[in-house]
């Protein structure tokens, strides 16, 4: 499984659309295989997903991700935690060990309110 982290140094990016790097990490049960940074600075946003599929990434682990992105990333087949800060290292070791869920961090999901336009009786 290949796990891609946005990160700003040694931290996770707190959002997606503007990290200029990603860790993507290759673990196989609850070691890891391979580590590479890499450098999407040159990619619109809206890139990302497609570009982190083809390196073969199944998993992200982010701070915030908009959620159109979210969208785009499930077209690819991969699945996103977000709402998850800290140090990378410390995040993986986490994520390896007992597991990441979506809401675990600051940034809990919020739920959508419905919207009503036009009159209301």
């Amino acid at each position: 499984m290949k796990v891609a982290i946005p990160i700003n140094g040694d931290r996770i990016a707190p959002r997606m659309s503007l990290a200029k790097e990603v860790i993507v990490v290759n673990l196989q049960g609850k070691g890891e295989i391979e580590r590479e940074e890499v450098d999407i600075s040159h990619l619109h946003p809206i890139e990302v997903p497609d570009f982190l599929a083809s390196k073969g990434v199944t998993k992200v682990i982010a701070g915030g991700v908009d959620w159109h992105l979210q969208e785009i990333f499930k077209l690819h087949n991969i699945d996103v935690t977000w709402g998850i800060i800290g140090n990378v290292d410390e995040v993986l070791t986490f994520y390896q060990q007992k597991g990441l869920q979506l809401g675990m961090g600051p940034c809990p999901p919020r739920r959508r309110r419905r919207r009503f336009r036009g009159f209301h009786f």
